[in-house]
């Protein structure tokens, strides 16, 4: 098997100088070394480096590196490619990768480490087993994954474009709905019978060109008292056209997005009943800025949400927070228009057969 490694640093590629964890240019191969000593290796294998940053200082240009070192790599003679990547935004450039390239690709594995391999609770060398494990017994399944060992001491192997972000003081990773992919058992890749995903019902996103920061995307975590900020009354208002058209590229002025994303409460619930908030989405309206909400789920809810549609909001079924931020920021870059059904077009297993 001819694998191909592409470090881009974090924790795994990382050592304690002092009180401070850095990266270090030789810590992807210590990996290596330490994998070959607790589980042997036998592939071939290439590595490259595009970049060395610890993840928290990705941004849009750090991720388009990686979208195009892959995609430049993923129809060469490789059986599969393995990222190691930092944990604080890994779920942002997994679902950046899983829009990039669709499902229909060679295994593409991103893998990271919870402490610098040296420490002793570190799980990176077992999260590149699963990984390897996965790309080994890979026969019918194709596209981008996340291996990762939680405290349970069980290698989860997560569709990318599920994969929700680490609460608080936790290092844990799980799949949106809890609907992981699979896992490592007695030393081979076992599917999860549970699992399922729509086929791809769009292209690839390719490798789009993402700016450092997202100016087009106001995103707001809700939350008890939350400020909606106010608009500039006189800034030009945006059309409220919906189709695709590449020339209509103009970002509103500079205090201004193209979409408001928020992300509701776990059941799929917002406010809405306070007076300031329902002038803030009438505003946003009138102004031609398109409101998503994430984190629904479709079926029977509560009565708050009956109003959603009065309020022109626009929910997103069965997509994490993450998920709905970075489709909408690759498409929104790609030069075009979004609507709420384009997000919800599978693409890379970011939707199951549920209709969730």
């Amino acid at each position: 098997m001819n694998l191909l490694f592409i470090f881009t640093g974090g924790t795994i590629g990382s050592t304690v100088s002092g009180d401070y964890i850095t990266t270090d240019e030789n810590k992807p191969y210590e990996l290596l070394e330490a994998y070959r000593n607790k589980y042997g290796f036998e592939h071939t294998y290439n590595a490259i480096t595009p970049y060395t940053e610890l993840s928290e200082q990705n941004t849009g240009v750090t991720i388009s590196k990686l979208i195009r070192c892959v995609c430049d790599a993923v129809s060469g003679s490789y059986d599969g490619i393995i990222i190691t990547h930092g944990t604080d935004t890994l779920p942002y450039s997994a679902a950046a990768l899983s829009y990039a390239l669709g499902n229909d690709c060679i295994p593409v594995c991103f893998v990271s480490s919870n402490y610098p391999i040296t420490d002793k609770r570190a799980n990176g060398v077992d999260n590149l087993y699963g990984a390897i494990k996965l790309i080994e017994d890979a026969i019918s399944f194709r596209g981008v994954f996340v291996s990762y060992r939680n405290h349970d001491g069980i290698i989860y192997i997560h569709r990318a474009s599920r994969l929700l972000e680490t609460q608080a003081f936790s290092d844990e990773y799980y799949s949106a709905n809890g609907m992981y992919y699979g896992k490592i058992t007695k030393g081979a890749f076992i599917k999860n019978p549970d699992y399922t995903e729509k086929e791809d019902g769009m292209n690839p996103l390719g490798c789009v060109e993402l700016p450092d920061v997202c100016e087009g995307i106001k995103r707001y975590h809700l939350f008890p008292g939350i400020k909606l900020d106010n608009m500039d009354d006189n800034s030009e208002q945006v059309s409220q056209d919906n189709g695709h058209n590449n020339s209509e590229g103009e970002m509103p002025s500079d205090n201004m997005p193209r979409y408001i994303l928020l992300e509701s409460y776990h059941s799929g619930t917002m406010n809405t009943k306070l007076p300031a908030y329902r002038n803030f989405f009438e505003k946003m309206y009138e102004q031609g800025i398109t409101v998503f909400l994430c984190g629904v789920t479709d079926g029977i809810t509560y009565e708050s949400t009956s109003v959603y549609g009065e309020l022109h909001i626009q929910s997103i079924y069965g997509l994490s927070p993450v998920a709905a931020y970075m489709k909408l920021w690759m498409i929104m870059s790609a030069g075009y228009k979004v609507r709420a059904d384009e997000l919800m077009c599978p693409l890379g297993g970011d939707r199951d057969n549920t209709g969730r």
